[in-house]
């Protein structure tokens, strides 16, 4: 079992040992390419890594069976014997660095807090087996009163609070004492399996002078991600959104550079298009081990616990396959080729179901209906329109 300072990131050196490094390091200048900076840099590296890995207890190192330097052929790679990846939520968080994004005051601290329950207890998380292992949250913008009673609503009064589960309410900014502190409760806790900064803006450090903003985020999250992995340890940090509507990629609504998706292993977006107060949101999820995906998920107001309605896909099509135009469309089609006009059509639907809140102009039953053509053909129904005079006749009849 290693000591407080093994990890590379919380060790510092002795003065003289300090000067010499630095002396070669800047020294170097003139030598062509910087090729001491670099293999100084990845021999040290791959050094404290490997003896980090060594260590610790029970731990399989991620690095362990790759030769010095870091170099090999493809033959050699196909050969090693690594450690599959740890997932702390099988399909959704594994080992590594993510992201849990939202809105202010949208529910993100009761996902996260959910996270850590879960897997401390070895429950299920959205629906989903968690692997149980030990779990670390850092509520940083909470009581322990406030802590106390988020808790104790999720755990509804009858489950028992875990052991396992650490609550810890100060942290310093992301350095060196930060990941002392880390691999100190990752020494104690064999086979943990998460760790919840909320919020990743408590201990985010300032950028540099001149420094970009995607050159400060990569900084800032690189070692972090090294910790996680070389841990196999899930580390989420809780972070805010950004309201940049105009983008093609979703993902672009996290706050700050892609410094910080490009460091994560995986991210998990929640977004509510109805605003803040309504129930249902999508949760969009990306990663390196991870299938972009969509979900529908909803926060329940009495358990505080979020739920996974599933896919969007899945629910776009149930949703459209329930609907009183579809269901009056497959009833009518049926027994043969149906024809008529949209007011028809539209009466026809009423009849069947008065509540299915049709459009009441013209204009507006038009773009409905238009909105649904193109999908019938999915379902077996072939639509087509007869443009007459005075009006548009439209057929609907089964393939």
């Amino acid at each position: 079992m290693h000591g407080l300072d093994a990890s590379p990131w919380a060790q510092t050196k002795t003065n003289d040992a300090k000067k010499d490094h630095e002396d070669k390091w800047f020294s170097c200048g003139a030598r062509k390419n910087g090729a001491y900076r670099r293999n100084t840099a990845l021999a040290a590296y791959q050094r404290a890594k490997q003896e980090e890995a060594e260590q610790l207890d029970g731990f399989a190192a991620l690095a362990a069976n790759l030769p010095a330097g870091g170099v090999f052929t493809a033959a050699e790679l196909d050969k090693m014997d690594l450690p599959p990846v740890q997932w702390a939520v099988p399909g959704l968080l594994p080992a590594g660095l993510s992201f849990l994004v939202a809105a202010p005051k949208m529910g993100k601290s009761w996902l996260a807090l959910d996270l850590c329950l879960s897997v401390a207890a070895g429950g299920e998380w959205l629906d989903r087996k968690v692997n149980q292992g030990p779990t670390l949250y850092l509520d940083l913008e909470d009581s322990a009163n406030r802590a106390q009673a988020r808790m104790r609503t999720l755990l509804d009064g009858f489950t028992a609070a875990p052991e396992t589960c650490t609550f810890r309410l100060l942290a310093p900014v992301l350095g060196a004492e930060l990941f002392k502190i880390l691999d100190e409760w990752a020494v104690a806790n064999p086979g943990a399996k998460v760790v919840c900064v909320d919020t990743f803006q408590k201990i985010k450090p300032a950028a540099g002078k001149n420094e970009t903003s995607y050159g400060a985020d990569y900084r800032i999250c690189s070692p972090l991600q090294s910790w996680a992995q070389q841990h196999n340890i899930c580390v989420l940090l809780v972070h805010h959104n950004n309201k940049n509507k105009g983008s093609v990629d979703i993902f672009d609504g996290v706050n700050g550079s892609q410094g910080l998706t490009g460091t994560a292993d995986a991210v998990l977006l929640l977004t509510k298009s109805e605003g803040r107060f309504a129930e249902d949101a999508t949760l969009s999820i990306t990663g390196r081990d991870v299938d972009t995906e969509q979900y529908l998920a909803r926060f329940d107001k009495t358990t505080c616990h979020w739920e996974l309605l599933g896919t969007v896909d899945e629910q776009t099509k149930q949703s459209f396959e329930s609907s009183p135009a579809v269901l009056t469309i497959k009833e009518l089609t049926a027994g043969g080729k149906w024809q008529g006009t949209v007011q028809e059509l539209a009466d026809e639907v009423l009849t069947r179901y008065p509540d299915a809140g049709l459009p009441m102009s013209p204009q507006g039953l038009g773009r409905y209906f238009n909105n649904l053509w193109p999908d019938l053909k999915y379902h077996g129904i072939k639509h087509g329109i007869v443009r007459g005079a005075k009006h548009r006749t439209h057929t609907l009849a089964r393939k």
